[in-house]
């Protein structure tokens, strides 16, 4: 049995979609400590909704050993393509960063929901042509998952409409404050 003094934390890289069987491997093999967080995120499929389970960080798992007794069992282990280094150089990752990481991630597998955004709403785009930009949210079209936007662009307010999931939420609405539209008094 290894001595606990020496054990370091290590990034192992791992065959991409396979990062969690790897991880199994090297538990039971050699009853290593190991951390391979992943998410469920729910994707659209033809056939409808479906979760997806994949590595937070694809290609990698982390792996604490005793680098002298046991490099080259994690180096030879199924689905293992190595341990990360640069150059000669292999760094060994801190266990404060670990502890971190397991803080959290207190299950290894998490599931990611999609952000709940409603109409009326300030929503940030996140991704696509129109990143950074942010717009009130006047329609959603769950048959599509899309969702209609209020941005500013080139100094006028255009219609947009994104993938939902392209979206995050920036503010909920409050009645009575104005997102940019002056109301004025019928009177």
């Amino acid at each position: 049995m290894e001595d606990t003094q020496t054990k370091h934390w290590y990034c192992i890289k791992a065959k991409i979609k396979r990062e969690h069987i790897a991880a199994r491997m090297l538990r039971s093999r050699a009853n290593f400590e190991v951390f391979c967080p992943r998410i469920t995120i729910t994707k659209k499929t033809i056939r409808g909704p479906k979760p997806f389970t994949e590595a937070l960080f694809p290609g990698y798992l982390f792996c604490r050993f005793n680098f002298e007794d046991s490099s080259r069992l994690v180096s030879f282990s199924q689905d293992i393509k190595g341990i990360v280094r640069f150059g000669d150089k292999i760094p060994s990752v801190p266990d404060a960063t670990l502890e971190q990481l397991r803080a959290a991630l207190p299950q290894e597998t998490v599931e990611v929901k999609p952000p709940d955004i409603q109409e009326g709403e300030l929503a940030e785009i996140i991704q696509g042509c129109f990143q950074g930009e942010s717009g009130k949210v006047i329609k959603i079209e769950a048959a599509s998952d899309r969702v209609n936007l209020l941005i500013e662009f080139l100094g006028h307010q255009v219609r947009i409409q994104v993938p939902a999931e392209n979206l995050i939420n920036l503010k909920p609405a409050q009645p009575g404050v104005s997102l940019g539209l002056q109301a004025t008094p019928n009177g």
